[in-house]
């Protein structure tokens, strides 16, 4: 069960952010734990228009109980040279069910430096 489901959301990272956190939730106290995590691509030369596929393992993956709010953050490597692509995700661990999965994100923040 540890297929992700993966919402991608193209540009949503302007040129020089540094962080993006999300406050998410499981919305269901029957769920199971879920997993979500985040990650961001920089929209490099050349690929506006293609569709990127991003590893499960790429993300650094955090376990969420029902209804517990949670903030996952992400900080990058270097500011932003170019708009970014967000990628949110969830999956079931091993050993949960998929039933019953209310996955929300309550805030999208997206921090900007030099």
């Amino acid at each position: 069960m540890d297929k992700p489901t993966v919402v991608r959301l193209p540009q949503t990272c302007p040129p020089g952010a540094i962080k993006v956190a999300a406050l998410v939730l499981t919305d269901n106290p029957q769920a199971s734990e879920i997993e979500y995590a985040i990650h961001v691509e920089d929209e490099g030369a050349g690929t506006e228009g293609r569709r990127r596929r991003v590893s499960a393992s790429k993300m650094a993956w955090r376990r969420v109980s029902p209804r517990e709010a949670n903030r996952i953050e992400l900080a990058l490597d270097q500011p932003l040279q170019r708009p970014g692509t967000l990628y949110l995700a969830t999956r079931v661990p091993k050993g949960g069910w998929d039933w019953f999965a209310d996955a929300k994100v309550l805030r999208l923040q997206v921090q900007l430096g030099s």
